[in-house]
């Protein structure tokens, strides 16, 4: 099941010129996940034993999470919009 417009594109476009996203993963892909912000030093790492709470699934991104996405909705919906 492919959710979310970055997926959908993603698969369309390694259909149409496979390798491309790849030569430009392998470009920009590492220093795409880095920043500029200094690290806080009283962190807490998670190296050898979870950090303790819930801290969820969002993390610096989690401001841009949507509830919902269109391509689920028509997934799961396919059968009813889809009469044979």
């Amino acid at each position: 099941m492919l959710v979310a417009l970055p997926t959908v594109e993603a698969v369309l476009g390694n259909n149409l010129v496979p390798g491309l996203a790849d030569r430009y993963l392998a470009r920009t892909g590492y220093e795409g996940q880095q920043t500029d912000e200094p690290e806080d030093p009283d962190r807490p790492d998670n190296l050898l034993e979870p950090v303790p709470g819930d801290h969820g699934a969002h993390g610096d991104f989690g401001d841009r999470a949507r509830d919902s996405s269109p391509e689920f909705w028509l997934a799961r919906n396919r059968n009813r919009l889809v009469r044979r």
